[in-house]
């Protein structure tokens, strides 16, 4: 087949990264959506939810000081900017260093000497872009968008823009907000000395568990208690719910050894804390990590797919381009494996598919601890120390994966089987791989790894750049042509080799924005999130009781 003339051969050195060369991190994704549903991995700071309530809120209160309920949705979009602008100059001047803060390089900066601010700036990026808060906050049920503007909702987006309010009156009176309201509203600035007066109060920061707001952003997370008359919204808020619960349990038990998100990753692998203990998963949350430990198997799967994605780029980079040719780079890399000879000895291309997975999951279980296998595996594709272990290491790791589910999947319920056949071959399931290699057991290892190189990587980005070109868009990397396969667009492909963004540490940084974690100290539980936990605890064991009695009913 000849892919051809819609491509474009980049010429030049600069980089594109595009997105998704084989199309399998859509697949993870889906599991972020459904076990943190309304989070992304943008929405780090909880005061975002509250601070965009109140703009609108107040918003809300000016056109009844003008008497009237109408307006326009550009003057509202007006009101928000120059409260944004005003909401970053008094973050930055409580905290000049802060994180995440939308728009903070192209914001006014306010000296302790100056009179006003300027708050009429109209180019500012704004945080309320579906790519950052607004979707999440919509998804939240904070309010809703309509052709008519922006609308808040009763259940929370009103008791969260009175909160706010709330702690704004802490450090000025209603009358000095108002003129910060009207000045912000009728005029290009605000008066300095107002704004330095409720510049920590109005800050984007943590939220502390005696703040007016605290109580309100728990429940927007966690819908103890407001919940949804909705069984689809119900649904989501539990799933969300439980899944924080989760994270805050794992700060419990850990007791501090946890120091970064792939120590979770390595959680959800194995089961074990950094320290080795046993992770212990509570009744209520023992279906969601079911559902985090397939999440984690696709990581596994999607990072050794990518290293055969690194390996068969730097084929083309040398000037390989028919499938044979490539293959056969590939193959010297493996040849030249130390973690390849390691674990099959000498010369491994020349034994069976078979004789391989039984060399693999023999080593697998003799490991003091096995389920760390795929992670060490994981570790050398991305380090790649010598070069040609990236080459071993992906190998290895997508046999691992596929002889260890086939030996896990059995003690599953059908349902989280099931997990890893939503998508079939065009996103390379794991019960994919998992019928090939079934049918592939006497042929040589030498094989079955062309096979991963033409069908897996080649046929996979080929089909992946048809897919994006239906949509009109260019974001591919390789095609093929009379001579054989091309790069016609420019990356880092180890920039691949990560973990996609699952939310948690979004996840994460909300929790401690609420003073429930502390991700200074090992991502340790605080008093009040140990408190929340046994509330939650009680609230979801509650739950799963009933949905029980009325399934058995």
């Amino acid at each position: 087949m000849r892919y051809p003339d819609w491509t474009e051969r980049v010429t030049g050195l600069s980089s594109h990264r595009g997105l998704w060369p084989l199309g399998l991190e859509p697949v993870g994704f889906s599991f972020a959506r459904q076990l943190l549903p309304g989070l992304t991995n943008v929405t780090t700071n909880i005061r975002y939810y509250s601070f965009f309530c109140w703009a609108f809120w107040t918003f809300e209160k000016h056109l009844r000081d003008q008497g009237t309920t109408e307006f326009n949705p550009a003057d509202q979009k007006r009101w928000l900017a120059r409260l944004e602008n005003l909401f970053r100059a008094a973050t930055l001047h409580s905290n000049p260093h802060v994180l995440g803060l939308a728009g903070v390089t192209d914001t006014a900066r306010l000296g302790e000497g100056d009179e006003s601010l300027a708050v009429d700036a109209t180019d500012v990026p704004s945080g309320f872009v579906p790519a950052l808060y607004s979707a999440s906050w919509r998804n939240l049920r904070c309010g809703e968008s309509t052709a008519r503007g922006v609308r808040l909702s009763e259940e929370l987006g009103r008791p969260l823009a009175r909160a706010y309010q709330e702690t704004l009156e802490r450090a000025a009176s209603k009358r000095e907000i108002e003129m910060l309201l009207s000045s912000a509203s009728q005029g290009p600035t605000v008066p300095a000395a107002l704004v330095r007066k409720v510049a920590d109060a109005m800050a984007l920061r943590p939220v502390a568990p005696d703040e007016p707001e605290h109580e309100k952003l728990r429940e927007l997370l966690f819908r103890t208690e407001r919940q949804s008359s909705n069984p689809e919204w119900r649904r989501l808020d539990a799933r969300r719910s439980r899944s924080l619960a989760l994270l805050l349990e794992f700060g419990r038990q850990g007791r501090g050894t946890i120091r970064d998100r792939f120590d979770i990753h390595r959680i959800f692998a194995s089961g074990l804390l950094p320290d080795k203990r046993r992770f212990e998963v509570p009744a209520p949350y023992q279906d969601d990590f079911l559902i985090w430990q397939r999440y984690q198997e696709r990581q596994y799967e999607r990072i050794a797919l990518y290293g055969f994605w690194v390996l068969v780029y730097d084929a083309l980079h040398a000037r390989r381009r028919t499938p044979r040719e490539i293959c056969r780079w590939v193959r010297a890399d493996l040849e030249r494996s130390p973690v390849l000879a390691e674990w099959l000895g000498t010369d491994p291309l020349r034994i069976t598919v078979g004789d391989a997975e039984e060399a693999i999951l023999a080593r697998y279980r003799y490991r003091e601890y096995p389920d760390l296998a795929a992670d060490d595996l994981r570790v050398r594709i991305l380090e790649a120390k010598p070069q040609a272990d990236r080459a071993g290491a992906a190998l290895l790791l997508l046999l691992l994966i596929v002889v260890v589910w086939r030996e896990r999947r059995g003690d599953l319920p059908r349902w989280a089987r099931d997990l890893h056949k939503r998508y079939g071959r065009e996103r390379l399931d794991l019960e994919v791989l998992l019928e090939d290699l079934e049918g592939r057991q006497t042929e040589s290892l030498g094989d079955l790894v062309d096979r991963v190189v033409e069908v897996y990587v080649l046929s996979q980005s080929l089909r992946v750049a048809l897919e994006k070109f239906a949509r009109g868009e260019y974001r591919f990397f390789i095609a093929r042509d009379q001579d054989g396969f091309r790069i016609v667009r420019k990356e880092d492909p180890a920039g691949h080799l990560g973990y996609d963004q699952p939310r948690l540490q979004g996840a994460y940084s909300l929790l401690h924005g609420l003073g429930l974690i502390d991700l200074n100290a090992g991502y340790e539980i605080t008093a009040a999130g140990e408190s929340l936990l046994k509330e939650l605890q009680s609230h979801h064991a509650e739950s799963r009781a009933l949905a029980d009695s009325t399934a058995a009913a």
